[in-house]
């Protein structure tokens, strides 16, 4: 089954194996595991959320594994054979088997048959090719959502419909693809925005700050305790480069620092604005002021 085809089910099957752990595939994971599910999950790369900050894709490893969902990282599937036994490669042959197998490996352009080519549209891999603008190779033309093959997410198929529209209205407006939210709609939530530690350690001498799930108050009320709020800035500027979350609430909270990161605050600013007590949000003013070490609540 592919996604669609599981939140179209009428029952739920004892067992089931999950093929890609990425967003989609952790996000069916926590759900069949929640409903007691015997889940598998089989990625092909060293971690699940292979886009995601280690370190919170390593979190969400752990609390997944503690639940008992069975993760195989590493793992090339090679067949699946009738009766739903799945075959994969991690360092040797081996095999998991389910009720169901749910196929969450990302998803291909729907664009045969309508001869773009023939209206001057160049095409890349299936995908409508645009410009900063959402203007195709031809001039009349704009396209927006998944089948740009840009950040296939709902939210910014949208912005890249306000900007295509701002444009055939006769602006001159861009797309911007630097801050944009990501979320998992897990249990918990996972929610990031920017550049993830390793990426920006990369480019930049950076200072982190962290605060954990466990210290928050109304997480502790919520009974939950699992994840952190992550902040990676510039050292040198104060720049917030990027916010990674795992929490109850996470992508409610990851709008806030998305707007500080686009208005170009810095990390000072986003410590020194008060946030209300007890809420799961004051997590980002804690991991601020942890970006100093001068959080008084670690």
């Amino acid at each position: 089954m592919d996604s669609d085809a599981v939140l179209a089910m009428t029952g739920c099957p004892k067992s089931v194996v999950i093929i890609g752990g990425g967003v989609i595939g952790v996000e069916f994971a926590t759900l069949f595991s929640a409903l007691g599910v015997k889940v598998s999950v089989v990625e092909m790369m060293d971690e699940i959320l292979p886009t995601a900050d280690q370190e919170i894709a390593a979190l969400m490893h752990k609390k997944l594994a503690q639940e008992g969902v069975e993760i195989f990282t590493g793992a090339k599937v090679e067949k699946i054979e009738p009766g739903l036994k799945v075959h994969f490669n991690q360092n040797g042959s081996k095999s998991v088997s389910g009720e169901a197998v749910v196929v969450a490996i990302g998803r291909r352009p729907v664009t045969d048959g309508l001869m773009l080519e023939k209206a001057g549209v160049s095409m890349n891999r299936g995908f409508v090719v645009v410009d900063e603008y959402l203007r195709t190779s031809a001039p009349h033309i704009y396209a927006i959502g998944d089948v740009t093959g840009k950040v296939q997410l709902a939210h910014v198929a949208s912005a890249q419909g306000l900007v295509a529209a701002h444009n055939i209205a006769g602006g001159t407006k861009k797309m911007r693809y630097d801050i944009i939210p990501s979320c998992v709609y897990s249990e918990p939530e996972i929610a990031s925005v920017g550049l993830t530690e390793e990426q920006a350690r990369k480019t930049h001498s950076v200072k982190v700050g962290r605060f954990s799930t466990a210290a928050n108050g109304r997480s502790m009320i919520m009974g939950e305790s699992a994840g952190l709020v992550k902040i990676i800035t510039d050292e040198k500027t104060g720049e917030i480069l990027g916010c990674h979350i795992m929490a109850p609430r996470a992508t409610d909270m990851i709008g806030e620092v998305a707007s500080a990161m686009r208005a170009e605050g810095t990390i000072e600013e986003l410590a020194d604005t008060i946030h209300a007590h007890p809420t799961v949000s004051e997590m980002i003013m804690e991991a601020a002021h942890d970006v100093e070490k001068l959080c008084v609540h670690q």
